[in-house]
């Protein structure tokens, strides 16, 4: 449950959404300015802009282009951000967008609360007041969200808005977001991209598997005894990709941590889908990732890199929603992976996914008291946190990207990760309704209950709850910011209740809670740890 001074701390979220009330109104005291006119944007998109447009409608997406129109407060405590980086969890800040199609580029494209197909949050903006940092971006569902290197945007601009005057805002499309930046070979560092006919034949668009490979100081040492090597696949956090290869490399490179990190080759893998982060999960949406990573181009790596053929020399690592995807690796396919290290996994238990319990209530908002449920903390003191976002803000900073959970961020991913595919539309079936936050029964039952790592411990102590128990290392902090330590905490007790009742051997695997740490400083911690158990296991691998 959520602590007393959770809820009080909930009380004082307000961000540019307001206070929360029940059903989300202001009270009845509270007046409201009323314009004549509301505010709107111009957007002109230059020539070169229109070409590349033109381009991206020639590679059709699952999520459907947008223009999108990002602020952020230019004088407020958030710190000096781009617009571009949104949604924003420490304060969340106003999003608009909406849908285009080619007819709209040559006489440009207007935004305002009267516009067709409008999703906005907040929805009235009229109450905005303030300098605030202005930033569109048309998202043609090049990669996972509207921050993919090469989508169409426009400069940063400084607007100021008040609730007593409507305005016109002009914006120019004319450069790309960002441009991604020419990856080269090096004697330690190679970058694969391989295409996959299993991924493409399944989702009926190309897909290739990535990865950053980096290799230890001695893999070209010809007086090394070693001439096969260990392997560990890192699978990169929510909005990581295989590019985070470059920090491995980088550490080798540094005399001062090359001893520290083991003798291994590591392959940092690509975990991005333009529906979200996949988690190797075999879905209905995103394609059979996990059996096409194992089958299909995890023995062309072993081949290419001369690594051992051998479960015990295939290590998997990963932090938030790479922790969760190297747990689900592991128990998926037990046969090619020796060993797990976890650390802060997105839930691994859906009756505390968060601080929602998503077989007993009724909405992903709120509970039967009409209480936020929050998303993401701060602590302000050694026992008390700040409530910074609740999970209807968060879903609705989604929804004012792109509708219907296709935004790419983490409640869409997941929902496309866990829930079946609808055959009328070819989407994901919606696990919830992302206005009002009512939960879909059939779909959380059927087909999201299918990954919950807990309820599997528990319906196979001896499979699943033995492989967890023997081979997983799990560390998450007790002021996790996103609470993920509750569910940690229930898998925890699955664990050693199965063990006690099957009489299962405890092996090197581990759960433990490091208190006082945070989702991001319990990182930190788990790699100074890990870094000496890994090199444990990568020395006693086999030489072949």
């Amino acid at each position: 449950m959520v602590t007393a001074l959770q809820i009080i701390a909930i009380g004082l979220t307000v961000g540019f959404f307001g206070p929360r009330f029940p059903g989300g109104q202001e009270p009845p005291s509270a007046p409201k300015q009323v314009r004549p006119e509301p505010d709107r944007v111009r957007i002109t998109i230059t020539p070169a802009m229109r070409d590349a447009i033109r381009f991206g409608f020639s590679n059709p997406s699952p999520r459907a282009p947008r223009v999108i129109l990002l602020l952020a407060e230019a004088d407020g405590p958030i710190g000096d951000i781009d617009p571009l980086d949104a949604p924003f969890f420490r304060r969340p800040q106003p999003i608009r967008s909406i849908p285009f199609d080619l007819s709209d580029l040559d006489e440009g494209i207007e935004i305002s609360e009267r516009s067709p197909e409008l999703s906005s949050v907040p929805d009235d903006w009229s109450r905005l007041a303030g300098r605030f940092k202005i930033r569109a971006v048309v998202d043609l569902g090049l990669g996972r969200d509207h921050t993919h290197p090469g989508h169409p945007a426009s400069a940063v601009s400084i607007v100021e808005l008040a609730p007593d005057r409507s305005d016109v805002l002009d914006l120019v499309v004319d450069r790309r977001s960002e441009v991604e930046v020419e990856r080269r070979d090096s004697d330690d560092l190679v970058w694969i991209e391989r295409p996959s006919p299993m991924l493409t034949a399944a989702l009926g668009r190309p897909i290739s598997h990535r990865a950053g490979v980096v290799l230890p100081p001695a893999y070209r040492d010809a007086d090394q005894e070693r001439r096969f090597w260990p392997v560990i696949y890192r699978i990169p956090g929510f909005g990581g990709d295989h590019t985070s290869a470059l920090e491995i490399a980088e550490m080798y490179r540094d005399p001062t941590l090359r001893h520290s990190i083991p003798e291994a080759v590591w392959i940092v893998l690509d975990p991005e889908d333009v529906l979200g982060h996949h988690g190797f999960v075999d879905g209905d949406n995103m394609g059979p990732r996990g059996t096409a990573l194992v089958e299909e181009f995890m023995p062309w790596l072993g081949r290419r890199f001369r690594l051992v053929d051998d479960p015990r020399a295939r290590i998997l690592y990963g932090h938030s929603s790479g922790g969760w995807s190297a747990l689900w690796l592991l128990v998926q396919h037990p046969d090619t992976f020796g060993s797990a290290f976890a650390s802060a996994p997105d839930p691994v238990d859906f009756s505390r996914f968060g601080t929602v319990d998503l077989y007993r209530s009724t909405s992903i908002f709120e509970d039967e008291s009409q209480d936020e449920y929050p998303s993401y903390r701060r602590p302000i003191s050694p026992d008390l946190d700040r409530v910074a976002m609740t999970i209807r803000e968060e879903v609705e900073m989604e929804e004012a990207i792109a509708p219907e959970l296709r935004s790419g961020e983490q409640w869409g991913a997941w929902n496309a990760m866990f829930s079946g595919r609808d055959p009328r539309t070819a989407r994901p079936l919606l696990g919830f309704d992302p206005e009002s936050g009512t939960i879909d029964r059939e779909v959380v039952d059927r087909d999201w209950s299918r990954f919950d790592l807990t309820a599997r411990v528990r319906a196979d102590p001896v499979g699943t709850g033995r492989i967890l128990r023997e081979r997983a290392r799990i560390l998450c902090g007790d002021r996790d910011s996103f609470y993920l330590e509750r569910a940690v905490e229930s898998l925890q007790a699955a664990l050693d209740a199965v063990g006690r009742e099957h009489s299962l051997p405890q092996g090197p695997g581990y759960v433990q809670i490091i208190p006082n740490a945070t989702h991001g400083s319990v990182a930190g911690t788990a790699m100074q740890r890990w870094m000496r158990e890994i090199s444990e296991i990568a020395s006693r691998s086999p030489l072949r």
